[in-house]
């Protein structure tokens, strides 16, 4: 049985979620049962998240790697491994499901189905190596999300479900084509079909139709993210969602989008990447403003998280096409540091709305003199997210800002300036909820008790490990990382030297 489980270690966690979720789902369990048989689901995915990072040492090459042929005549294959960014998707998925379960234990079993087919789909997304699998899996990660949203969400949830899966499919499906014509590509200059990224990285297209490609897949990661002005689902998206929802679509889901930019677009398009690079920075630095500006305008905690949340990830955008070690490295760190300090303030946000029934910042004041541990947990997640020394926010954002830099001074400056913008409304509306003048509503809130704050500690310790001790998660990051920036320079030397022989 352990050399099982070690052998297929990416496909159990890949569907050992779904299996419970759909177990679950059609059977007539009592409520302890179906709590418990979650509970070992979710401990047991954390178990294996556990093995694979103690195990994985960062060698040049994907590990654990499982392929067996699905559709031979059309080179569909199931293909899985891990490689040191992968990884840490990996454990933000196996680690935050335990902790929103200790929050949200009471939830139904359609509602805790969902985030175990949710889960699955993550796990699907971020091992795949093969582009028809990762689409697949692409999709299958909408459907709980909508369906939550739709069936336990707030007043509007419809309206949001359906402005989300639209902006999605929409994005999906420019995709899909993209997908198909590399798969016709590889069949036209190869003889043979195939989908696997090694493969497809071998392909010679030209620049025109590899602009286009390029966009396509750009285009739906750029939804998911998001960035702007592809943003029109992220306000009522998250604001009408379940927490479950909300938590995977901030901490987990737009992290996947990150990722795929990363894991696919680069190796299948680095020329296009450098071209462009100057282009997505500057788009990445537009959405850190605008949507600091909106979350400045917020009056609703989850509305402005939102935002604050949106324009956080432009910073990793900019930092990944600031192309540099610094910034690549920066955004990989920032990936991990975003999902902890996002994911620890929307829990925190629902056990708020929960006991008072709103979020309405006008509504509130005075929290910390009746929860200190509340209040103290809550500053903890805003350190994290502004980037305060000893947090792990901080030294993702040191190095994104160091890289943008050595690109260019003034994409540095102003990255640096939109960071003091968020600290800004932050601190801003900590102090109106929690130091302001307690009201009748106010005075009523209780706090955390010793169940949520089993459930919000890993979070916390979390923050601060990895502000103290960053080597834990570079170590296993940075190989990945120098074979990234060694493929770009490889890159840019080739467009260096066509150049010269031109002139």
């Amino acid at each position: 049985m352990i050399e099982f489980i070690l052998s297929h270690t990416l496909s159990l966690l890949i569907f050992v979620p779904f299996f419970v979720g759909t177990f679950i789902l059609i059977t007539p369990l009592n409520d302890y049962f179906r709590k418990l048989i979650i509970l070992i689901t979710l401990g047991f995915i954390m178990l294996l998240g556990i093995y694979l990072f103690s195990d994985y040492t960062g060698l040049n090459e994907f590990k654990y790697k499982e392929y067996y042929t699905l559709i031979e005549a059309y080179g569909v294959d199931y293909r899985v491994g891990i490689d040191g960014l992968s990884l840490l998707i990996v454990l933000i998925v196996a680690f935050s499901f335990p902790a929103i379960f200790v929050l949200l234990s009471n939830k139904s079993k359609g509602y805790w189905a969902n985030m175990l087919f949710l889960q699955s789909a993550l796990m699907g997304v971020v091992l795949a190596e093969d582009l028809i699998m990762f689409y697949i899996f692409w999709e299958a990660m909408l459907l709980p999300i909508f369906i939550m949203i739709g069936l336990y969400g707030e007043d509007g949830k419809v309206k949001a479900s359906i402005k989300l899966l639209l902006y999605t499919m929409v994005g999906s499906l420019v995709m899909l084509l993209a997908i198909i014509f590399l798969g016709f590509e590889y069949y036209h200059q190869f003889g043979s079909w195939s989908f696997s990224i090694a493969h497809l990285s071998n392909l010679n297209i030209d620049h025109d139709k590899a602009t286009l490609l390029f966009f396509g897949f750009m285009f739906a990661f750029s939804i998911k993210i998001p960035l702007f002005p592809l943003h029109g689902w992220l306000s009522d998206g998250y604001a009408k969602a379940p927490i479950g929802a909300t938590f995977a679509l901030s901490a987990v889901a737009s992290k996947v989008a990150v990722y795929a930019i990363m894991r696919f677009v680069l190796p299948l398009f680095p020329n296009e990447f450098v071209i462009f690079a100057d282009f997505f920075i500057i788009m990445g630095i537009i959405s850190m403003i605008v949507f600091a500006l909106l979350a400045l305008a917020q009056s609703d905690l989850k509305r402005m998280l939102a935002y604050s949340s949106a324009s956080h990830l432009g910073l990793v955008i900019a930092g990944i096409f600031g192309l540099t070690y610094e910034s690549l490295s920066g955004s990989v760190f920032q990936i991990v540091a975003h999902a902890l300090g996002t994911g620890l303030l929307f829990l925190m946000i629902a056990i708020l709305e929960k006991q008072l029934h709103t979020r309405e910042i006008k509504n509130l004041g005075g929290i910390a003199k009746v929860a200190p541990i509340y209040s103290i947990f809550f500053i903890i997640g805003i350190f994290a997210i502004v980037g305060l020394p000893a947090t792990s926010g901080f030294i993702g954002e040191f190095l994104i800002i160091i890289g943008l830099v050595k690109v260019n001074l003034y994409y540095g400056l102003i990255a640096t300036t939109t960071i003091i913008l968020s600290a800004i409304y932050l601190f801003r509306m900590y102090r109106r909820v929690f130091f302001d003048g307690i009201n009748n509503l106010s005075k009523n809130f209780q706090d955390l008790s010793k169940k949520q704050i089993f459930g919000l500690l890993p979070f916390l310790l979390t923050i601060f490990a990895l502000g103290f001790y960053p080597k834990f998660i570079t170590d296993k990051t940075e190989t990945t990382v120098n074979n990234y920036i060694s493929h770009i320079q490889k890159v840019k030397e080739k467009t260096l030297n066509r150049i010269t022989n031109d002139r």
